[in-house]
This record gives structure tokens, sequence and C-alpha cells, in this order.
């Protein structure tokens, strides 16, 4: 069926209620990945998303890539949830372009759910994807109470999720993927120190690597919420996007793993104006200190993209080899122009000061939070000793 035949029949159908009323120019249809869907038109560029008929983000479209990238690496088949699903492009990229069979999109919207159904029926795959329209909590409790468990769930609300983690949790199997999108950046790179401690029971102040930070706020919420239910909600993969964050997690059972995971959320000192950081004191956190990267699963992921998903594009491709390369620890990273700030002198490139400082035995990499941030197991005394060594060069 063309465009104007389906934009045709939403006018028909109606839908009452502010920004639900449609016309002809109102949906669009567009194709990516291996998929092709109805999703609204925003002429305005700056319209937020949020406000549209349906929620659809076309920003989004290079995380919907690498997750399509990751869920190959990850899963072998099984079923996938959307309960926030909006055009339902996640949950029908996910079935087309993954070992996922089958699936559940659900969206407690009336629009969303006639426009997810619609675009369903337009990629012919109604016998594999069922379509709902209930509060996404409840949905889940429904599917636990019925005994099912899902193998992947993808918790993509507008705002915080906090709330739907719990249930996210549960309805999951053993070895079953989560994966979570948080787009109130504000409260955990540190604007808003109270919301975060509201929201996600961690004190978050301004740092100079606030983007990590953030990252490890929301790991460490995740895995509290599953130590609860006596699982290990591993994290496989975390980054920023462009007002968003993003994580990955793999459910691990056994109170062991859970108990092990917990020495790894701790506190952290930070003092603004040397750089200097202390893990395990102070009163920024708790947060999670441990990895935030399996470089394990990001070398499979890497291997199928280049055997198999070379249509997703050269930016995918080079984000995972960007964080294969990137040190997975010590937590935190500096900022090069903070540094310069602080130690004077001159500014040594990027690839200077990593060479120096692994010519004096030290890890160093670049770091996929910040273009100016370098991650090193280097003291700050001992870096300011190497800047100015190279400064007066």
């Amino acid at each position: 069926m063309e465009i104007k035949e389906y934009s045709e029949q939403f006018s028909r159908e109606g839908c009452q209620g502010k920004h639900l009323a449609l016309k002809s120019e109102s949906f669009k249809l567009i194709e990516e990945g291996k998929a092709r869907v109805m999703v609204p038109v925003i002429k305005d560029e700056s319209f937020p998303p949020r406000r549209s008929p349906v929620f659809y983000n076309p920003a989004m479209k290079f995380d919907r890539d690498l997750s399509v990238c990751l869920l190959n690496s990850l899963l072998n088949g099984g079923e996938v949830l959307d309960p926030l699903c909006g055009t339902g492009i996640r949950g029908i990229r996910y079935v087309l372009e993954t070992p996922l069979e089958k699936g559940i999109l659900n969206d407690v919207s009336p629009m969303a759910f006639r426009v997810s159904r619609r675009n369903v029926e337009l990629n012919s795959l109604s016998e594999k994807l069922s379509v709902r329209r209930r509060d996404a909590n409840a949905l889940m409790h429904c599917i636990v109470e019925s005994g099912r468990r899902i193998d992947a769930v993808d918790v993509d609300p507008y705002g915080s999720p906090v709330k739907y983690i719990s249930s996210a949790t549960r309805v999951l199997r053993r070895r079953g993927i989560l994966m979570i999108t948080c787009t109130d950046t504000s409260s955990l790179m540190g604007t808003y120190p109270r919301v975060s401690l509201r929201r996600y029971s961690c004190w978050i102040p301004r740092t100079e690597f606030r983007e990590e930070l953030a990252c490890r706020a929301l790991v460490q919420f995740v895995i509290r919420e599953g130590a609860k239910q006596d699982v290990f909600l591993k994290p496989i993969f975390s980054y920023v996007g462009k007002h968003y964050l993003r994580a990955f997690f793999c459910l691990e059972s056994g109170a062991r793993k859970v108990d092990k995971a917990l020495k790894m959320v701790d506190f952290l000192d930070y003092d603004p104006k040397s750089g200097r950081t202390s893990l395990g004191e102070g009163r920024i956190g708790p947060i999670w200190l441990g990895p935030l990267f399996s470089k394990e699963h990001l070398k499979i992921a890497l291997d199928w993209i280049e055997s198999k998903g070379e249509y997703l594009g050269i930016k995918v491709k080079g984000f995972i080899k960007a964080a294969l390369l990137e040190e997975n620890d010590p937590p935190f990273y500096y900022d090069l122009h903070l540094l310069h700030s602080r130690f004077k002198g001159r500014c040594p490139a990027m690839g200077e000061l990593i060479e120096k400082l692994r010519e004096n035995g030290f890890r160093a990499s670049r770091t996929l939070f910040s273009p100016t941030g370098i991650r090193t197991d280097c003291e700050i005394d001992e870096l300011k000793r190497i800047w100015r060594a190279i400064s007066h060069c």
C-alpha cells in the first residue's frame, strides 16, 4: 500500500485529543535499515518530538542502528518487548534485522497503537509482532504473571526510565538483554543534583567528566534495582549521545554475582581546582565503578558488522572500533582543555600526550565520552610532570 493510501486511512479513522487530528500530509513513509515505516512529518526541526502525533525521533537512527548491531552479537533468537513503542520502529527493525524472531509492541497512546499496528502490517510482520495498548508497567506485570519471560526489552521513554526498570527486570529471562534510554540528562550531568538524588538515589554535581559520571550513575541505579530481585544486570555497553544516555545490560542470576557487583558501587571525591579524584570516598554518588564496556561482545559486534552489517554504515563501525581502542579503566578521564588551564605552558596535541604517557609506562587512550577527554591511570601529579616536560621540549 502506498503512502497516500495509508495517510487517507489515518485521516478517515481519526482520533480525538490535542495533537492527534491527522491530515493526509501528517505522515510520510521512510526506509530505515530493512524497515519501511510511517512516521509523523515534523516541519520545524526544533519542534519537540514528544509533541508530534506519535513519538518519533529521527536523530536516534544512529542509536537504532547500533542497537541492531549489538543485538546480533548478544542473542541467538527469542522474543523482544518494546513497551513504549511510538511508531514501532525499534521492534520492527529488531525482528527484521536481528536473530529475534517475534515480539510485542506496546504504547498507551491510542494514536501510537494505530500507527505501530499499520507499520507492522506494512512490513508483513502481523504474525510475528503483536501490538498492544496498555500501560507499560501493567503490561510487563501481566507477562510476568502469565509465566512468560522475554529475551530482550527496550525501555525508551521520553525523560527518565526509572519507573520502568523494576518491571523490565522482572520480565527478562536469564541471559536476557535490557536496553535503556535516558533523556533527563540535566539531572545526571550535574545541573540538578537534587533531582538525581530523588530519581536515581545518588548525588551528582557538575564535573569535568560529567558524561561518564552520568552513565555510571544510571548504571548503578539499574544494578541496584536488579539486586532487589537477586539478579545482576551486567553492563555490556554504555555511551552518551546528543541529549540522551544509552545503556545495555545482560541479566545474570545468582546472589553471589549480585554481592560481588555491589562492591563496585561506591562514592567519589573530586576536587575541581586540581582535578584530583579519589574512589571509595567523598560525597559524589553512589556510582558504578566497574567496567562500562564488554570488549568481548564489542569484538563480536564488529565481526558481525564487517561480515553482514555493512548496510548500517561506517559511523556504527567506527564507533565500535573506537570503543575497542579505549581503556576500560580507571574510571573517569581528564579534559585536555582543563589540564591546560591548570598546568599552563604549551598545550600538547591529544595524540602527543597519549604517546608520552604510554612511553612513561601508563595506560592512556581517548574516550568515547568526550572528544577532548583522555583516560589514563596516571595520577594528576605525575601527569603534571609529563605535561611540563612536553611543554619545555
